[in-house]
């Protein structure tokens, strides 16, 4: 616990590794070696982690979020929207999971399905700056200008320049799959401007770790039975 907060990362795994060799059925370093290994950006390896904690504690909304998570930087997006619907299942109110969810589907080009879900995620946390972004680059990805301009507008600096880069951004009106919407993510790093998933990510270390959830280590003394 002390070598992860005080940002030692790798040390924390060591002892994460040396605990679960001694109680591999430990729900809560099962869960803690998961997260910091997604933390660390080692996300492949931390999904057996996270499923093994998931499926001593289903009922875990932060371990199903850590897992999205995780599945989300590997690509796997069709199970992260599972692991998302079921947590939306067991919190209708978890706005971080509606936000990640928008994200998902704005990486399988959805976008019109990611605008309803990150408009939900605004509603329940009205001051999340990350999801004001990512609606912001939405609506330009869909040629919703005067919408996109708006956004622009209430959120200001910086923020609002990644929103700007996608209005900017040319589309060809000729194609007609995939390539015919500009990916927002794209279009922000092209240009030099974060990412919105990496706000997301860059929030959660911040005072608005409510963006994309928890990010502390559990720490009860309850375990699954082997």
């Amino acid at each position: 616990v002390l070598a992860a907060s005080s940002g030692r990362g790798y040390r924390a795994i060591y002892f994460l590794r040396r605990a679960l060799a001694t109680d591999p059925y430990h729900t809560d370093a099962l869960y803690n070696l998961g997260l910091t290994l997604e933390q660390q950006g080692h996300s492949g390896e931390a999904l057996p982690y996270l499923r093994r904690a998931k499926s001593q504690n289903p009922s875990s909304a932060e371990t199903r979020l850590t897992l999205a998570r995780a599945l989300h930087a590997q690509k796997r997006f069709s199970e992260e929207q599972q692991e998302l619907l079921a947590l939306i299942e067991l919190q209708p109110d978890q706005a971080p999971a509606w936000s990640l969810k928008a994200l998902a589907h704005q990486s399988l080009n959805e976008l019109e399905v990611a605008l309803e879900c990150v408009q939900r995620a605004i509603s329940l946390s009205p001051k999340d700056s990350a999801s004001h972004q990512l609606r912001g680059l939405l609506l330009a990805s869909l040629g919703r200008q005067q919408a996109a301009r708006a956004t622009r507008v209430e959120l200001g600096k910086p923020h609002a320049a990644a929103v700007a880069a996608v209005e900017e951004s040319p589309r060809d009106q000729e194609s007609g799959d995939d390539e015919e919407h500009v990916h927002a993510d794209e279009a922000a790093r092209g240009r030099g401007w974060p990412s919105v998933e990496g706000q997301h990510r860059e929030n959660r270390h911040g005072p608005q770790a409510v963006d994309v959830g928890p990010v502390t280590w559990r720490h009860t003394a309850d375990r699954a039975a082997p």
